[in-house]
């Protein structure tokens, strides 16, 4: 099993090298730039610490479409997950013991990647709020109540773990319901 480690956070990266010594040798440190070859296999390990959204979204469906244990550092507040199912996210500051906690229940935990069915629905309305279109845009032109709307996005930012988030979560959140397209 590998590790990869991805940011473009050069600090980050710098950090996360110390911390992770004792896994030095299945591990690779990559910024976004370096990344047309990565290749993770199935069961590999992959931790993304990347602000560009279409970066972190082009290299989320990577490591999800390899079947990968990935695990996404936010710089937002984020309850860390730890859920039966990949991906995971905690946030960016996490301190060094706690980053190699959250790394070994990941190298111990079953790749779980559940295929539960997400409405068209719920992918069209996060679709539309991450590319920026205000509630009232969305209640027009999907035909659904301002309520449905809120609701539908606030079950779907607790699901993994957003409680007090911003347009971060809703872009990941995006993010996430359309790979579970794949």
């Amino acid at each position: 099993m590998k590790h990869y480690f991805i940011s473009d956070d050069g600090m980050l990266l710098s950090g996360i090298k110390e911390i992770t010594q004792e896994i030095a040798g299945s591990s690779f440190f990559l910024n976004p730039e370096k990344t047309r070859n990565f290749s993770p296999e199935a069961g590999d390990v992959v931790v993304l610490a990347v602000d560009n959204s279409k970066t972190r979204s082009l290299l989320m469906r990577v490591a999800y479409k390899k079947n990968c244990r990935l695990l996404i550092l936010l710089d937002m507040p984020v309850v860390t997950t730890t859920r039966n199912c990949f991906p995971w996210f905690a946030p960016k500051k996490l301190n060094g013991r706690d980053l190699l906690l959250l790394l070994q229940k990941a190298k111990l935990a079953p790749y779980d990647r559940k295929r539960k069915e997400v409405s068209q629905k719920i992918v069209d309305i996060f679709t539309s709020l991450g590319n920026g279109y205000p509630v009232e845009d969305v209640v027009e032109s999907h035909k659904l109540s301002a309520k449905y709307i809120h609701q539908a996005k606030r079950d779907v930012l607790y699901k993994y773990g957003f409680m007090s988030c911003n347009s971060l979560g809703v872009l990941i959140c995006r993010d996430m319901l359309e790979m579970k397209r794949f």
